[in-house]
């Protein structure tokens, strides 16, 4: 009985230590549990800290990408834009030089074109005066023939008068005071040449003198002319000789006129108060190129 006794005992005592063993070991499971947990929490934590910081780090790269792209966006559409703006410039010079050059040829062709109209019709002109001037040579010299075709009829029939009056006491005129006649009735009155001057003088206003110098002529239009110029300036030359010849020689000897070293110019200096500075400024507008006429109306002391 006290075995029996003792083995109860031991297996309260057994059953009492079993008892704090299980609960010690349900309160280790969930302390295990907990810290479990609580690790579990923590590394849930920490994953989703890392994975915040991941995206927070790609978004700043993307960022960044972002940023350096629009930089270099920005930077190619402004050096396209510069490199346009300078194209347009550049285009736009060429365009007013082009516009400037046009014009300036249009300028000169138009000056060319005015310039040989008005040549054509200076030297329509020219020849209209030369032919003028023709027609009144012909005309006197077909009077001058005309007076001296005459002359020997009337020199008949003063001889006849003579001889019938040699009985009534009338003299013969001397030969001396029949050629004095003759070269009085040959040389032209002086209202005739101050008209014929006057004529000429009014003729030669319409004509401008050519303002154009010689160094831009074309040669091809120079090669042209040059014949016909030439035989111009002699006939103009003979004309004026003649004029001066008839109108200012025999009545003042102190015009002179020279002939310059260049071909077809001739130099008329005026010192007499008979010929107007109009007179020849107009004679040297119908000349245009061909003479220069130049003025120099000093008193004669």
């Amino acid at each position: 009985h006290a075995k029996q006794q003792q083995a109860q005992a031991q297996q309260a005592l057994l059953e009492s230590r079993l008892q704090s063993l299980h609960q010690h070991f349900a309160k280790e499971t969930r302390e295990c549990r907990q810290q479990e947990e609580m690790a579990t929490q923590q590394l849930a934590q920490q994953q989703a800290q890392d994975q915040a910081t991941q995206q927070q780090q790609h978004h700043q790269q993307q960022t960044q990408q972002h940023r350096q792209q629009h930089a270099q966006l920005q930077q190619a559409q402004q050096q396209q834009s510069t490199a346009l703006l300078n194209s347009l410039a550049a285009d736009n010079l060429l365009l007013a030089r082009q516009a400037e050059q046009q014009q300036t040829q249009q300028q000169q062709t138009q000056s060319q074109a005015r310039w040989f109209m008005e040549y054509q019709r200076g030297q329509q002109q020219l020849h209209d005066q030369m032919e003028q001037v023709r027609q009144q040579q012909k005309q006197e010299l077909m009077m001058q023939q005309k007076s001296q075709l005459s002359e020997p009829s009337q020199e008949t029939a003063s001889e006849a008068l003579s001889e019938q009056g040699k009985g009534q006491g009338h003299h013969r005129p001397s030969k001396r005071h029949s050629d004095a006649n003759r070269s009085f009735r040959e040389r032209p009155s002086r209202s005739s040449i101050k008209k014929e001057s006057h004529a000429l003088a009014k003729g030669g206003k319409g004509a401008r003198r050519d303002a154009k110098p010689h160094a831009e002529r074309s040669g091809v239009k120079e090669a042209e002319a040059g014949g016909q110029q030439e035989s111009d300036a002699i006939e103009l030359e003979d004309m004026i000789e003649s004029m001066f010849t008839k109108d200012v020689y025999n009545r003042h000897p102190t015009v002179r006129r020279e002939r310059m070293p260049f071909s077809s110019s001739v130099i008329v200096t005026a010192h007499a108060a008979a010929i107007t500075p109009a007179q020849l400024l107009s004679y040297g507008a119908a000349m245009r190129s061909h003479l220069f006429v130049r003025v120099s109306c000093v008193p004669r002391n």
